[in-house]
């Protein structure tokens, strides 16, 4: 469960380096919160609590239209197109490597 303290610190996260909206190709808002940040290259990371597995979190990119790409990422470390994370550092540093992918299929 992405407990008040973790939601706290993506909030902040998510304050500092995503922007609050953007308009689809499809004209749908994508807004940022703390499970959905939306970054100005054209991606945004989705943030999920998988208490099933055994890491805590599961991060992945899509792009603005919500597309999943599961390949993008493998060249980052991920072997099925999510980053597997433990801690909230390990949420943050998946996210900074998503912020900091090339431009997403949006431009």
């Amino acid at each position: 469960m992405i407990t008040d303290l973790v939601k706290k610190e993506l909030k902040e996260y998510s304050e500092k380096f995503g922007i609050p909206e953007v308009v689809n190709d499809y004209g749908e808002t994508r807004c940022t919160n703390p499970n959905s940040i939306v970054f100005d290259n054209g991606w945004v990371a989705s943030i999920v609590d998988t208490p099933e597995d055994t890491e805590a979190y599961s991060v992945a990119a899509c792009d603005y239209n919500g597309y999943f790409d599961w390949n993008i990422l493998n060249n980052y470390g991920t072997v099925d197109g999510r980053f597997h994370c433990d801690t909230i550092d390990e949420v943050i540093a998946s996210c900074e490597i998503i912020r900091r992918l090339p431009k997403g299929s949006d431009e």
